[in-house]
């Protein structure tokens, strides 16, 4: 049940909840740090405009997509996790998942609660498999991924180039339901 207050490994605690709209700098202004390190995302390009913003904000509401923040205790939301219902009619049970979070709290375990607390509330929305993909040089998530149950299901060579260097992509999957 959101939210929930969780600890971190350097003893401090984070609240987990769903978004709310006021949260839109906080998280942008992550996405943004996360561009500019060219090693996670295969995004370019800063979002900067209210309108953008915004309008995924509403995109998230009006499709019942997963959104998960945490906070710290004094109300600075350090990174989210959301589930993305795929655009398919026929795929509706799975969900596309990503997760950013502030450089100062990585490596605390904040990463871990963040995806089971979206896992668990994919679940109770009828979510039966949750997808993500990964640069192949990212181990520190791909490890996470693994020990959380997600497999590697394919490989994509030289997927996004970034500054001039290449990332395959590995895309990686898990069931969330019995079968």
């Amino acid at each position: 049940m959101l939210p929930k207050m969780i600890p971190l490994k350097n003893g401090m605690k984070a609240v987990l909840r769903h978004l709310r709209k006021e949260d839109l700098d906080d998280i942008w202004t992550i996405f943004n740090i996360v561009v500019a390190e060219k090693k996670f995302i295969p995004v370019v390009n800063p979002v900067t405009s209210r309108f953008e913003k915004e309008n995924w904000y509403f995109r998230e509401k009006d499709e019942d997509n997963i959104v998960i923040v945490s906070e710290t205790e004094d109300g600075h939301v350090v990174g989210q996790c959301m589930i993305e219902h795929v655009g398919w009619d026929a795929a509706y049970h799975v969900g596309d998942l990503g997760i950013i979070i502030s450089p100062e709290y990585r490596d605390l375990g904040l990463g871990k609660s963040l995806i089971e607390e979206a896992l668990n509330v994919a679940e109770e929305k009828g979510f039966e498999k949750v997808c993500l993909s990964v640069f192949h040089t990212n181990t520190r998530a791909i490890s996470l991924y693994e020990k959380m149950g997600f497999r590697k299901v394919g490989y994509r060579d030289r997927q996004f180039k970034l500054d001039g260097n290449y990332y395959d992509e590995i895309l990686m999957d898990m069931s969330i339901t019995e079968q």
